[in-house]
């Protein structure tokens, strides 16, 4: 119905909001483009610029904070692994971790900074059982069991302290050199610790 093509339109509209903030920090858009699929199930698979939505969004009187955090991040994805590919020890800190943090960035400058402390101390507490039995970033794989939270989740958070650590346009600065599509080779969390290093202590 119309209700539903404008809720729709108001969440590509929310992707390409995404997609022009994130070329702001990390330079020109890939042009992969962006596609928000309506299902029942498997809502929040991600791949190649196509992501599934539980149908239900696009009856909603507006959009909740979840699916705006799975669109952001899926937009994010489109630099971090798009444009160059991720190898190496911890590429799920970069993967899956890097997307996640990025997507706060933008739910910050969106929705202001009350949304996004709420969504952070979401991933929080998410993480937290987790915290005593998870592997480091350098160690963690799809072959343990606390993988896909972890990398998500502790990942987005670690991403956060060494950005105040070093200082936000520094780390902006460094992300955007690395993920550019003039780099060559693959990006991994050596390199980008060896990026960051030149800006201040990279803490992980």
């Amino acid at each position: 119905g119309a209700d539903e093509r404008q809720r729709a339109e108001a969440l590509v509209a929310l992707a390409a909001d995404a997609r022009k903030f994130y070329a702001g920090l990390l330079g020109p858009a890939p042009e992969t483009q962006v596609r928000l699929v309506g299902v029942r199930r498997g809502a929040g698979f991600e791949m190649a610029g196509t992501l599934l939505v539980d149908h239900a969004v696009f009856r909603r009187t507006k959009t909740d904070s979840v699916t705006a955090l799975q669109i952001a991040e899926a937009v994010a994805r489109l630099w971090v692994g798009g444009a160059r590919g991720i190898e190496g020890a911890g590429a799920g800190a970069v993967r899956e971790g890097l997307p996640r943090f990025l997507a706060t960035l933008f739910l910050e400058q969106q929705f202001g900074r009350d949304v996004a402390d709420k969504e952070r101390t979401r991933i929080a507490v998410q993480y937290a059982p987790y915290a005593r039995r998870d592997a480091s970033l350098a160690e963690n794989s799809p072959a343990l069991e606390t993988y896909f939270n972890t990398a998500a989740n502790k990942g987005a958070l670690v991403w956060r302290v060494v950005m105040n650590a070093v200082g936000r346009d520094p780390f902006l600065a460094a992300l955007r050199r690395e993920l550019s599509k003039e780099g060559a080779g693959q990006v991994s969390l050596a390199s980008l610790r060896a990026a960051l290093a030149e800006g201040g202590p990279a803490g992980f």
